[in-house]
């Protein structure tokens, strides 16, 4: 289930910090209301049922209900989801959690903000609300003490939402638990068989995890003197490993937390309390340490589950690949084809005994776990073998399978395919133009849907006049380039521009006059280019 997508890169005052989430295209994308997701950037895809599907975007929260073989898109907007896109999604049968993100103004930069996590216990009819765990303000210093099952910890107060994201969120129990980056390993309690009441009283509980040289923290053992749960860099006092980016439940008892420095497996005892095993790619031979994502596969042939995890390098003695054990843990292994394809991991995905790799190369899948083989980019064609519509990206985010679809999301919108991308539908949401407009605007060249080394806009119109023709000027009205490629989508026209221009070159910065001809009208849009 993960998540850390996109622009997801290092920076500021911690490190491994992924310093902006958004994936929308800056307005919502749909064709009306009543059938469309919040946002084509669709980041997490989680089953609830073969007639119902949770979608977590850029943009909110959306859901599909399946209907003869036909999916009805809604955006969800119920009261008491958090605000922004959706960096977490768990999804248990009427069981549903996500959290939310935001961008924000922050010493003059644009920084992360969590803005909470929500929980629905009915299929995401009602929800309750909670807001993103932040510390309160410690009176003469930047530790507070907190009391963990008869233990004091210190710990650094994170006293704010800014760069304290709920990457990831997973139920164990009667607990949400949280993965925080600079807020660490959270939980909090709630009913799992009752109703949560609106305004009871609760408090998020921090977890603390092993420190970078430590192998273990024994809920029976006495914490250091010298402990402290600081997400700081190591330079600063703090821990790699008290950074949460993945959390994933194994029943009621078990939970594997993913850090900046590793794997920790969590037991939990009867009293809830968590004692932790810290794997490294120093010690134990998963491809790096900075661990966004994690996937449990239960396999007839295999007396364990086979626990997979999402490793990313985080220096040059350490690869991007994925990471799996077959003993609880005991021991690791990579697997050398992702390695040899230099894939940057985004999602693991498994059904029954198939695994899903999203890339920013594409969709993988596996049927053994050893050997995988890339699927097609989604294209739909029409009878004639001509190109319908199609989803504008290398990368894959976010993949899921019911009985009878294979899923998967991508920053320009949904596939789903029956026959492992042989035949490809496409899902993707847009305004009803009125009557001439370009999405996304402005157009950033090298980062908005990029594929075989271009970005791409669209252009979308209605048909009702029959266009033939679009034209580019610059902003001295110089013509940059001619499109007769125009496709019809239902009742709409879309025409594609990949930012070169008749030289094939990439334009320059500016803003750009785009005129749409047919034999007995015209109309005009304008387009910001950004490199």
């Amino acid at each position: 289930m993960n998540k850390l997508i996109y622009t997801i890169f290092f920076s500021i005052c911690l490190s491994l910090t992924p310093v902006n989430f958004e994936i929308n295209n800056n307005i919502l994308l749909q064709r009306d209301n009543s059938n469309s997701l919040p946002s084509n950037g669709v980041i997490d895809i989680e089953i609830s049922s073969d007639e119902l599907i949770f979608y977590g975007t850029g943009g909110g929260l959306g859901k599909s209900i399946i209907q003869n073989g036909t999916p009805f898109f809604y955006s969800i907007n119920e009261i008491g989801l958090p605000r922004g896109g959706n960096p977490a999604l768990f999804v248990n049968d009427s069981i549903i959690v996500v959290s939310g993100v935001t961008d924000t103004l922050a010493q003059g930069d644009y920084m992360s903000m969590g803005t909470g996590i929500s929980i629905s216990q009915d299929y995401g009819e009602t929800w309750i609300y909670f807001p993103q765990p932040i510390d309160p303000i410690p009176v003469n210093d930047v530790y507070l003490y907190t009391e963990w099952y008869g233990e004091t910890i210190k710990q650094l107060a994170v006293t704010v939402a800014i760069n304290n994201v709920s990457y990831d969120v997973t139920v164990s129990g009667d607990y949400i638990y949280t993965a925080n980056w600079a807020g660490g390993i959270r939980r909090i309690k709630f009913r799992n068989n009752s109703p949560i009441i609106e305004g009871e009283e609760v408090s998020w509980e921090i977890l603390p995890l092993p420190q970078d040289a430590s192998y273990n923290l024994s809920c029976d053992e006495v914490l250091p003197s010298y402990y402290t749960l600081d997400p700081n860099d190591p330079m600063n006092g703090g821990n790699h490993n008290h950074k949460g980016f993945a959390v994933e439940s194994q029943g009621d008892s078990t939970i594997w937390v993913g850090t900046a420095n590793g794997i920790n497996k969590g037991i939990i005892n009867e009293n809830n309390c968590v004692s932790w095993t810290h794997y490294t790619a120093a010690n134990d031979g998963i491809s790096g340490n900075w661990v966004i994502g994690f996937a449990i596969q239960e396999l007839n042939a295999l007396p364990n589950p086979k626990i997979w995890a999402i490793t990313w390098s985080t220096n040059i003695t350490e690869q991007n690949s994925i990471s799996f054990s077959t003993d609880m843990g005991e021991t690791w292994s990579i697997s050398n084809m992702i390695t040899e394809l230099e894939l940057k991991v985004f999602n693991i995905s498994v059904f029954d005994e198939k695994v899903y790799i999203a890339s920013d190369k594409g969709l993988y899948y596996s049927e053994d776990g050893i050997y995988f083989e890339k699927i097609s980019r989604p294209i739909e064609y029409n009878l004639d073998g001509e190109i319908m519509e199609e989803i504008l990206s290398n990368s894959v985010y976010s993949v899921a399978e019911t009985n009878d679809f294979l899923w998967v999301g991508t920053g320009d919108g949904l596939g789903r395919t029956e026959n492992i991308g042989l035949n490809w539908e496409t899902y993707r949401f847009w305004e009803q133009p009125e009557p001439f407009y370009a999405y996304p605007n402005p157009f950033f060249v090298n980062s908005n849907n990029q594929l075989n080394g271009d970005g791409h806009v669209r252009f979308i119109s209605n048909s009702n006049f029959n266009p033939y023709k679009l034209i580019i000027y610059d902003f001295s009205m110089n013509k940059v380039i001619e499109i007769n490629d125009l496709r019809l989508i239902e009742d709409e026209v879309e025409v594609i521009w990949n930012g070169r221009n008749n030289l094939n070159q990439i334009v320059a910065n500016g803003v750009y006059f785009c005129n749409l001809l047919s034999q007995s009208n015209n109309v005009w849009t304008k387009l910001v280019v950004i490199n």
